[in-house]
């Protein structure tokens, strides 16, 4: 796997992250925790912002974290 192939694949499964908080748990503290302590306050996510996440190893291991909580304390 080249690193370009790599960084896509980050970028699509924190794509996926974003869908599924936004779409399957569609709790407003959640979403809204996501979108204040995860990704930023964006409109939209872009794939530019997405790839510029997936750059970053910190940041990308902050959201999963981040992520797993939130999905861990869904139904809680």
């Amino acid at each position: 796997m080249t690193k370009s192939e790599f960084l896509t694949l980050r970028a699509n499964l924190l794509g996926g992250m974003d869908d599924y908080i936004h779409n399957v748990i569609n709790n407003p503290q959640t979403t809204s925790m996501w979108s204040i302590e995860g990704i930023g306050v964006n409109d939209e996510l872009t794939e530019d912002i997405l790839l510029h996440i997936a750059e970053d190893d910190t940041e990308w291991n902050r959201l999963c974290y981040l992520f797993g909580n939130l999905v861990a304390g869904f139904g809680n």
